[in-house]
């Protein structure tokens, strides 16, 4: 049985393995602080908190057994094992007196009275430190490798935030740009100390990039990491100050070309890389922003994909002098439902509070309510936010 860990990177590609027919399941896990803060046990009183209130519906598939034993006793034992450098979720908790920690959303204190009385009296926030993460992340290997002795650990590593990545690489592991270089070396240890594979994402991806003919497109960042991560500092309702990283979590190409490496690790026992696979010289030097002309941005809207409709909204802010809200508003009925994509849209309604921007909401609601794929903490969520965004513009109609 092949098992991944970690954060919504191993869910893709985990789906990509089992549309291959791969047995294969996903585990999220919460922080190496909650599994090495326990003696391979779940807290009894948390157990029971879990179980009198339904905390696990607050913990986003973090669950108990996740978080401090990886599996349950009853799941079939792994043969394989794929773990990557994932993010830590917060906020985390520590109980005062047993000193455990667990990952909790605050949104629980809301609905249940109860546990937020709790958690008052006996628990406490903590933040890890970003600098240390290395470390509390081999004590996470060595954790895994005594308590699943003779599964075969896959590492996949962190795509290295290169200069051509821009605007200001994002990830979600805190401060990974500060540490980054540290990272090969501890590769490199835990390869000898732990028998891990090492997958290397910066090599998979080169490979993706140099498979893109360079006349298409597909050559630029922006084609396959066209998310961004928004802000908007306002003043008295006024668009001042617009900052803009690209998050380069969510690369919809990468999966496929990783499953392709853990089937033939599976097969023949190794992972090998061609000669393409190799980080290019270009990478090293930052990459001009994606200007579009209004007929690529209809082509992108049309198709109604999420990575298309990503890389119009995320060139609208590229001309944030020109009002695209009209646009998007005519392309509303088609718009996927993408909590990344909404998050674009959202701060792109800061800059231009055109009511416009309200009929793409009620085009797009429908969409939103019918979608049940992430579960109905999702589906509210969402829905909300487009609440949020109609309630913003409409004031202006």
């Amino acid at each position: 049985m092949l098992y991944l860990f970690g954060n919504c990177q191993m869910d893709f590609l985990q789906r990509a393995l089992a549309a291959r027919g791969v047995d294969c399941g996903y585990r999220a896990l919460a922080s190496p602080l909650t599994t090495l803060s326990t003696d391979n046990q779940i807290p009894p009183l948390l157990k029971e908190m879990a179980c009198n209130f339904g905390l696990e519906a607050f913990m986003h598939d973090r669950r108990l057994v996740n978080q401090f034993l990886f599996l349950d006793e009853h799941e079939p034992q792994p043969t394989t094992i794929v773990i990557n450098l994932f993010h830590e979720n917060e906020p985390l908790f520590t109980q005062r007196q047993d000193r455990y920690i667990f990952y909790l959303d605050p949104e629980a204190w809301r609905a249940l009275p109860g546990v937020e009385r709790w958690m008052k009296r006996h628990c406490e926030i903590i933040k890890p430190n970003p600098a240390t993460y290395l470390g509390r992340f081999e004590r996470l290997l060595g954790r895994l490798r005594e308590r699943f002795t003779t599964a075969q650990l896959v590492l996949v590593t962190r795509l290295t935030h290169h200069p051509a990545f821009g605007p200001r690489p994002f990830c979600y592991l805190n401060e990974w740009e500060l540490f980054q270089d540290q990272a090969p070396a501890a590769y490199t240890a835990w390869a000898e100390r732990y028998g891990c594979r090492i997958l290397d994402m910066d090599r998979v991806f080169a490979g993706i990039w140099a498979d893109t003919p360079e006349n298409l497109p597909g050559s630029q960042i922006a084609t396959h990491c066209p998310f961004l991560r928004v802000v908007v500092e306002e003043q008295g309702g006024v668009p001042q100050r617009l900052e803009l990283q690209r998050d380069i979590e969510h690369i919809g190409s990468m999966w496929p070309r990783l499953a392709d490496k853990i089937q033939m690790l599976l097969s023949s026992g190794e992972i090998r890389y061609n000669d393409t696979e190799n980080p290019p010289a270009a990478w090293a030097r930052p990459a001009p922003p994606e200007r579009l002309g209004r007929e690529e941005l209809e082509s992108l809207l049309r198709t109604g994909g999420n990575y298309p409709w990503a890389r119009a909204v995320a060139a609208f802010f590229q001309d944030p002098a020109q009002d695209y809200c009209q646009l998007l508003a005519a392309y509303g009925p088609v718009a996927p439902v993408c909590h990344n994509l909404l998050h674009m849209i959202d701060k792109y309604s800061r800059i231009h509070k055109n009511p416009q921007l309200a009929l793409w909401c009620r085009a797009h609601r429908p969409a939103a309510m019918a979608f049940d794929q992430n579960g109905p903490q999702f589906k509210a969520t969402y829905l909300e936010r487009i609440g949020q965004i109609e309630n913003r513009v409409a004031r202006r109609e």
